[in-house]
């Protein structure tokens, strides 16, 4: 449902995207100030786990889990090195 097909799509019917994925995070554990992105790779599960929740819930569309994974956030060389590994 990418691109043209997504705008098909929107002709027949009202498309659903995914929520808040770091509120979901939260509410898995994932500790104020901490990285999603980090989750990632260090807890995959959850994070599959909230997509699939969001698809049980009816969306249409799920975002990855890349929000703050930008330069700035990835700022802790630790975290950046793991990601530029990857």
């Amino acid at each position: 449902m990418i691109g043209d097909g997504l705008l098909e799509r929107a002709k027949e019917k009202i498309i659903f995207f995914d929520g808040a994925m770091g509120t979901m995070l939260m509410a898995a554990g994932l500790s104020s100030g901490k990285s999603p992105v980090a989750w990632n790779l260090e807890k995959p599960q959850v994070v599959a786990d909230v997509h699939k929740k969001y698809y049980e819930a009816g969306s249409d569309v799920v975002h990855t889990n890349t929000f703050v994974g930008n330069p700035l956030k990835l700022i802790d060389p630790e975290l950046h090195e793991k990601m530029a590994l990857q």
